[in-house]
């Protein structure tokens, strides 16, 4: 039999649901969590009441409604989140609501409760993004109380793993920080009190993968190279070198179970072998593999991982053309994202698959992980903060410089630009910005005003538009659409609800309107493209667009508006 555990919903109230920028942003896509013993439920209430709505119609269908998405742009009203308690015992289902200073600190980012013995957690932040608080909260009573605070002058990142984790009997938790310029994994005591750092920050952590009480030691992944990813155990109380699980270059992943004896590895190595396979936690020896009837390609990309010479090095990677002649110049496709929370160079092969399609029409196609991109530390990702652009066009285009200076074959007059959501931006900015670098851009999905977009992702790494007005003016792609000199091509997805077509509708119109020429094309689709089909016939106009503009002839950046 069916029991409302709650009452009062609207269309703007919602009970269970994580709201917009929890699910798009913070990778917290749950609205209500068990207690350990499955006595009671916390759960989010979301108030859109004061959020801004966007409509998305279906333009081959206009006799249907347009859907209704509560959307906070940067600087407007974010939705009001509270969590409330109710026992499954309680006849009345009279809900407890936790306290907490919900005006200072409005994202509730992460929610905790697994353990019978510790407390419900909760990471509350700031809507500034610079300091955040770990509570503890009394189910019983609805009070919390402080466990840690932790503050950034630029921007706090929530990590890769929900945090807190606790050891069992409740008298102590690890956590993640960036405090010391790179993350780390931290013991602290019941109380908040630092314990100790497990991970040295000149370790390169990227994640936490799981915790063994029965040695007191943690499995993370991570290593000197950015670029790969390997597993390491770390003792919770020595001190000491970790023991290294794995070895063969690449990308490793774990899973593991409440048997600690061994776990699922999952690999993608530079040599091409890809799958899956049980190893012995105790050393990394092998158990076995998991056969799989996965296709796997015939043939790997011819792609070269370096790094940039210069003052600040950079990561690097070159997809050469299979039928590569020396002494010939290429074209260059700069396949580029350049924005936080992401790298472009990793030691996966899989990963250069359409740039490898690209480079075998004629190109060579490069990878640059600027500042602003994870992987080199706290400083290294901050150097953006209040203007998205400047640092990273600087970046992309002393990387180029410094690979053509290693690599003659690459025509620095024949470049250019292609990316997806930040790296659409990035494209349609560069070839605006720098027209005398980059003769042609293919812009895919391009946040163009940065007023338009969420306030949790925009915000984080801007400020608020009414407190960084000309930060928010010099990164618009619209203040230098009337500069625009070469070819450009615009994609998007008509029914985008993460970087609304409008976006792309603002640029097309601020460049018609400029007398600027440039192409567009319109998808049925969302935010990104999943259908192969649809991805083959959109990788083919791009190519066609770049065959057009940078085979055999080089753009005078002076010459008229085409």
């Amino acid at each position: 039999m069916d029991v409302f555990l709650t009452s009062g919903a609207s269309e703007t109230i919602q009970h269970g649901v994580a709201e917009f920028v929890a699910q798009e942003e913070m990778d917290r896509h749950e609205g209500f969590w068990w207690s350990p013993d499955s006595q009671s439920i916390v759960y989010q209430e979301t108030d859109n009441s004061g959020v801004e709505s966007r409509f998305i119609a279906n333009p081959l269908h206009p006799e249907t409604p347009p859907a209704k998405n509560f959307y906070p742009r940067a600087g407007t009203d974010n939705a009001k989140v509270r969590l409330g308690i109710i026992n499954r015992s309680d006849q009345d289902k009279v809900t407890r609501w936790l306290e907490w200073d919900r005006e200072k600190y409005p994202y509730l980012t992460r929610v905790i409760w697994k353990e019978a013995d510790a407390p419900l957690c909760l990471l509350v932040q700031d809507r500034a993004q610079q300091e955040e608080i770990l509570l503890a909260a009394g189910p019983a009573s609805g009070a919390t109380r402080e466990l840690l605070r932790e503050k950034d002058s630029a921007w706090l990142n929530l990590g890769s793993a929900p945090m807190p984790v606790w050891l069992k009997g409740g008298q102590e938790f690890l956590w993640t920080t960036e405090r010391n310029g790179a993350w780390q994994v931290e013991l602290r005591s019941a109380d908040g009190a630092l314990v100790r750092a497990i991970t040295p920050a000149d370790f390169n952590l990227e994640q936490f993968i799981d915790l063994n009480e029965g040695d007191r030691s943690i499995v993370v992944a991570g290593g000197p190279d950015p670029r790969e990813r390997h597993l390491f155990r770390f003792s919770i109380d020595a001190q000491g070198e970790p023991q290294r699980l794995t070895q063969e270059r690449g990308r490793h992943d774990a899973i593991f179970g409440e048997g600690k004896e061994q776990f699922l590895h999952r690999f993608n190595l530079m040599d091409g072998r890809a799958g899956w396979e049980v190893l012995r936690a105790s050393d990394g020896g092998s158990l076995g593999p998991l056969p799989t009837v996965a296709e796997r390609p015939s043939s790997l990309p011819k792609v070269e991982l370096t790094r940039t010479d210069g003052p600040r090095p950079m990561d690097a990677a070159i997809v050469w053309p299979r039928n590569f002649t020396k002494g010939k110049h290429y074209a260059v496709i700069l396949d580029v994202y350049a924005g936080p929370h992401s790298k472009q160079v990793i030691a996966q092969p899989d990963r250069y698959m359409i740039d490898q399609w690209m480079a075998d029409r004629g190109y060579i196609v490069v990878l640059i992980d600027g500042r602003g991109t994870p992987g080199h530390g706290r400083a290294w990702e901050r150097a953006i903060r209040g203007n998205l652009i400047d640092v990273a066009l600087e970046d992309q285009v002393a990387g180029l410089q410094a690979l053509a200076k290693k690599e003659p074959a690459m025509d620095l007059k024949r470049v250019g630009p292609v990316g997806w959501s930040f790296g659409g931006y990035f494209s349609a900015m560069a070839v605006m910005r720098k027209p005398d670098i980059f003769q042609c851009a293919v812009a895919g999905a391009p946040v163009v005003t940065w007023e338009n977009y969420d306030t949790y992702y925009t915000e984080r790494y801007m400020g608020l538009p009414s407190e960084n007005a000309e930060g928010y003016r010099a990164s618009s792609v619209l203040t230098y659409a009337a500069d625009l000199r070469q070819p450009l091509l615009l994609i998007h997805g008509l029914t985008d609800d993460n970087v609304y077509v409008q976006h792309s509708m603002q640029l097309a119109d601020a460049l018609f309107n400029a007398g600027k020429t440039f192409s567009f094309i319109p998808l049925l689709g969302t935010h990104m493209v999943s259908d192969p089909v649809l991805r083959l016939r959109r990788q083919t106009r791009i190519v066609e667009f770049f065959d057009a503009n940078l085979k055999e002839r080089s753009i005078d950046p002076k010459s008229p508006s085409r």
